[in-house]
């Protein structure tokens, strides 16, 4: 083998090297920004998940307190209408 072919083999290896090793950069950085988005994704669930029980439990906590009170309301009324 020459000289030149080597150069020339030398070349072409390194040229293999670097499209492999942007191949291999731009699948990682892809990977990241999947992880991310899934990331992003399930913290939106979370996020709404947790306000629809928070709501959830606040309207339950506010129809007790209503029922409650009409229930005290109608026992006063009763009262009243006793005395």
């Amino acid at each position: 083998m020459s000289e030149e072919e080597s150069i020339a083999m030398e070349e072409k290896i390194k040229n293999m090297l670097d499209t492999k090793e942007k191949n291999i950069t731009e699948k990682i950085n892809q990977a990241k920004n999947n992880a991310l988005k899934e990331v992003k994704q399930l913290s939106t669930i979370i996020a709404v998940e947790s306000a629809k029980k928070l709501i959830s439990q606040t309207i339950e906590k506010n129809k007790i307190e209503e029922i409650n009170f009409s229930s005290v309301k109608e026992n006063l009324e009763n009262l009243k209408k006793n005395i």
